[in-house]
């Protein structure tokens, strides 16, 4: 399976990312030939060559002919991209990018929804930088994007209004809504403030809606240095994109912990499974079992990344009665998962897609948005099941080639 995996130290854009993955190998006249298949005129991406403290890549730069178009809202963009020639995964993956675009710009400018009008982010460059890393990554071939940390900028920036956090409401709003994981860079404070914004919306969005923040064990086979535009001393405004293969062996490991319990009620079990899956582990589960004297019981057991550790140590020792744990590293293998929202008489509905061997193999509606729909609709849960997943059958037939 060709991956790609995204270091993110040096912050996050657009342009920095199409500028990586021109570096790691992208036709760029093929690219450009896709890109001017939007219909909105001339459009002609280019590139050169820049280094900064040791570091040789490339800086990206748009073309375009027709420089007074403007978008008014989100839903210009996406119409420009359902009136294309391009697959339909381009346009899928590039539409999701701008929905969740419109909900953090919804949850910055406080509920104006599409009322209100872009500015930075209504210009072409969005949409050719969205559009062109998707098309980058169906060129290269990569059938899954990990990426690591996002860096945030705890600076501030001077505008008319004053001094503003470096980090604008909207790429907040796209890090809260998907959980992305972030870090504080361990820099001055003079040079955070030189610096600005770190992490566009743009950006964000992209890299937010189609990445796993994961560290897989891959065997490298190329990777490409995309610069930004900030020259500041002490910070380097770099993004590396990595190609390569996820080895076969090295699935990924996480840590089981386990514990025999015959003197609790039910109801603290529930607890605490729920507090533990508060804290972010990958599963918990109990096991009926007998113990000594005859007694019934169960086995707790807790599979988690090995980075929580110690908190689950702690959690299970304050909030249960145990005396000690069972701790064993297991080897998980996990198929490529994928959600995909679709448009129902009963509103937007979660399918979850399986795939094996980048072959997508099963599908099925998520339970949560089917539950909220019977609900709201007064219908049995089976009902909107059964008509959700028929509609499904139906899309992914006329899209996924599916017979």
């Amino acid at each position: 399976m060709k991956v790609a995996y995204l270091q993110t130290i040096g912050g996050i854009s657009g342009d920095m990312f199409l500028a990586s993955l021109m570096h790691v190998g992208v036709d760029v006249t093929r690219l450009n030939y896709d890109l001017n298949q939007l219909g909105v005129g001339r459009i002609k991406i280019t590139s050169k060559q820049n280094s900064h403290i040791g570091f040789s890549g490339l800086i990206s730069k748009i073309e375009y002919e027709n420089h007074n178009w403007k978008a008014r809202n989100f839903q210009d963009f996406i119409s420009i991209v359902e009136k294309s020639t391009l697959s339909n995964n381009v346009k899928r993956k590039s539409i999701e990018i701008f929905q969740n675009l419109e909900i953090a710009e919804n949850v910055a400018h406080k509920g104006q929804g599409s009322k209100f009008h872009l500015h930075e982010l209504g210009t072409l460059d969005t949409l050719i930088d969205v559009v062109g890393v998707i098309l980058s990554f169906e060129q290269l071939g990569i059938t899954q994007v990990f990426s690591g940390a996002l860096p945030i900028n705890s600076g501030t920036i001077s505008t008319k209004h004053g001094l503003m956090p470096a980090t604008s409401p909207a790429t907040s709003a796209l890090l809260t809504q998907s959980n992305a994981p972030v870090f504080q860079p361990d820099l001055p404070e003079a040079i955070l403030n030189s610096i600005g914004e770190i992490i566009t919306p743009t950006g964000t969005a992209i890299l937010t809606t189609i990445a796993t923040f994961e560290k897989p064990l891959i065997t490298a086979e190329k990777f490409g240095y995309g610069f930004g535009h900030k020259q500041v001393n002490g910070y380097l405004n770099l993004l590396t994109t990595w190609i390569g293969s996820v080895n076969p062996d090295s699935r990924k490991q996480l840590l089981l912990i386990e514990t025999n319990i015959d003197n609790m009620s039910s109801e603290i079990i529930g607890f605490i499974q729920e507090r533990l899956f508060a804290i972010g582990v990958n599963d918990v589960w109990t096991t009926p079992i007998y113990m000594k004297k005859n007694r019934p019981g169960i086995i707790l057991s807790v599979l988690l990344d090995k980075d929580l550790e110690s908190q689950v140590i702690e959690m299970i020792y304050n909030e249960t009665t145990t005396l000690g744990l069972r701790m064993q590293t297991v080897l998980r293998d996990q198929l490529i998962r994928e959600i995909l929202p679709i448009e129902s008489e009963f509103g937007k509905i979660d399918v979850k897609l399986k795939y094996f061997e980048n072959k997508l193999v099963s599908f099925h509606p998520e339970y949560e948005d089917c539950k909220i729909a019977a609900n709201k609709f007064n219908k049995p849960y089976q009902y909107i099941y059964d008509s959700v997943l028929k509609q499904a059958k139906e899309f992914f037939k006329n899209n996924y080639n599916l017979s």
